[in-house]
């Protein structure tokens, strides 16, 4: 980088935060959801 170059820094977005704690609950959550409404939820789609 040259001397002229002027570097902007642009302003860092503040994160959301988070309504889970871990991934574990958003599976978890969904093998519920699933198990509720007699529906197969299949392994690898929690991958």
């Amino acid at each position: 980088m040259y001397d002229d170059e002027v570097v902007r820094h642009e302003e860092v977005p503040k994160l959301m935060p988070s309504d889970v704690n871990n991934a574990f609950d958003v599976a978890f959550w969904f093998a519920d959801t699933a198990l509720n409404e007699n529906e197969y939820l299949q392994q690898q789609k929690l991958q």
